[in-house]
């Protein structure tokens, strides 16, 4: 939960993209290879299911639930 809302509420409500919204902000299975190597350290470092710290980038905020 993040603070009183689940993540599949705050991918409904903040996710710009429809088809991504409607996927519940589910990008598929992600290689190692291809993430930026401090996301994929930390990733690979986290059990399931943990949602990671966020991460702020120019065009947004990223969210990661492993």
């Amino acid at each position: 939960m993040l603070g009183e809302m689940s993540f599949n509420d705050v991918t409904d409500k903040y996710i710009q993209d429809k088809e991504l919204r409607r996927q519940g902000g589910y990008l598929g299975v992600q290689r190692r290879q291809d993430l930026k190597p401090e996301i994929s350290a930390a990733v690979f470092a986290t059990k399931p299911p943990q949602l990671l710290k966020a991460i702020v980038k120019a065009k947004g905020i990223s969210l990661i639930f492993v």
